[in-house]
C-alpha cells in the first residue's frame, strides 16, 4: 500500500482525484493539495510535508504528482527532498493516476517498479488522434 499525493495548480488536482473516483470508486489514500492564484505557498508546502511525514511514521510509501516540471507544486515539493523519503513524477494526466490507483495495494511490487509502470502508461495515453482517425479511414477504404 502506498499513499498517493496530487499536487498541482489551481483546481487541477482536485478535479483528477474526483474523475479518478467516478471511475475506480472512493479512495481515501488519494489526497490532492493545490496552489491557488495569490495563495500562501508556505501553508499549502507546510500541509503537504505534515501529510508526507504522517506516512513516514506509518511507514507508508508516498507517491506524488505534480503538474508540471519547474511549477510552482514542482518547486515547492523539490524543497522537501532531503527532509522526507517519497517517489516524484510530474507531468500528471488521468491514466497515470488510475495507473498508480491500480497498483496501490499490490504489496510485493516496489515502489520503484510501481512507478516505472505509472510513467509508462501516463505515455502510452497520449497520441495523436488525427493519425488514429486516417488510419481508420485507410482501413474503410481497403
Amino acid at each position: 500500500m502506498f499513499k498517493i499525493i496530487v499536487f498541482t495548480h489551481g483546481d487541477l488536482a482536485k478535479s483528477l482525484k474526483d474523475t479518478a473516483e467516478l471511475i475506480s470508486g472512493s479512495n481515501n489514500h488519494v489526497e490532492y493539495y493545490s496552489v491557488p492564484l495569490g495563495c500562501d505557498t508556505g501553508a499549502v508546502l507546510s500541509q503537504v510535508s505534515a501529510s508526507i511525514k504522517q506516512s513516514e511514521n506509518s511507514n507508508t510509501e508516498v507517491l506524488v504528482f505534480t503538474d508540471l516540471f519547474s511549477g510552482t507544486p514542482f518547486n515547492l515539493l523539490m524543497t522537501l527532498v532531503g527532509d522526507h523519503k517519497f517517489s516524484h513524477i510530474t507531468g500528471v494526466n488521468l491514466p497515470m493516476l488510475l495507473e498508480a490507483i491500480s497498483l496501490q495495494n499490490q504489496q510485493e511490487l516496489p515502489m520503484k517498479s510501481a512507478v516505472i509502470e505509472v510513467v509508462s502508461r501516463g505515455r502510452e495515453a497520449i497520441g495523436d488522434c488525427n493519425l488514429f482517425v486516417h488510419d481508420l479511414l485507410e482501413k474503410k477504404d481497403d
